[in-house]
C-alpha cells in the first residue's frame, strides 16, 4: 500500500484464476515475501470479495491473526496458508457452509503478521482456526488472536 490515500485506493487486483496451473503460475509470479517493502500487505480472497472489513460479506466477521517473527520459514507458512484457504482445508464439510474467505500477510519492521478472515464471530469460526493453525503448523504455544471487524458499542 503507498503512503497517502485511502485503503481502497491502494488496493490492487495481480491475478485471479480458476485452475490449478493458473494459481501456481499466478503464485509464482509474485515476488517472495523478504523482496516486498516493509509496510506491505498481501491478501487472497474468494472472487468478489474486497479485502475491506467494510465488504457486507464480513459484516458479522473477523480476523484470527498469528505474530511471527522474522525467521527462514515464514514464506512456507504463508504458502500453506494460502493452500488451506483455496483447498477448502478450514472449511466443516458437515455444516455446508464457507467460513474462511481469505488469507492475508502483513510485513511490518520485525515481524509477519498472516491472517485468516472469516464471515461470522470468534465462537462460529473456532474450528476454522484451528484447521488454519494447524495447517500452518505452530505450536501449541504460539497463538491465534481473534478480532471483530465490527464491535457492538454501548453508550
Amino acid at each position: 500500500m503507498q503512503e497517502g490515500g485511502n485503503w481502497s485506493d491502494n488496493l490492487k487486483q495481480v491475478a485471479s484464476f480458476n485452475t490449478v496451473e493458473q494459481f501456481w503460475g499466478a503464485y509464482n509470479s509474485l515476488p517472495k515475501l523478504d523482496e516486498l517493502p516493509r509496510r506491505s500487505d498481501l491478501g487472497f480472497f474468494r472472487k468478489g470479495l474486497r479485502p475491506e472489513w467494510e465488504d457486507p460479506a464480513f459484516a458479522t466477521g473477523g480476523k484470527w491473526t498469528c505474530q511471527l517473527n522474522y525467521r527462514d520459514d515464514v514464506e512456507l507458512l504463508w504458502q500453506n496458508a494460502v493452500l488451506s484457504l483455496i483447498g477448502g482445508t478450514l472449511e466443516d464439510e458437515s455444516k455446508g457452509e464457507g467460513v474462511a474467505l481469505g488469507v492475508f500477510v502483513l510485513i511490518r519492521r520485525g515481524s509477519y503478521r498472516i491472517q485468516l478472515w472469516v464471515n461470522c464471530d470468534m465462537v462460529t469460526s473456532t474450528e476454522a482456526a484451528k484447521r488454519f493453525k494447524n495447517a500452518l503448523r505452530l505450536s501449541d504455544k504460539q497463538k491465534l488472536e481473534y478480532t471483530p471487524f465490527h464491535t457492538v458499542g454501548s453508550i
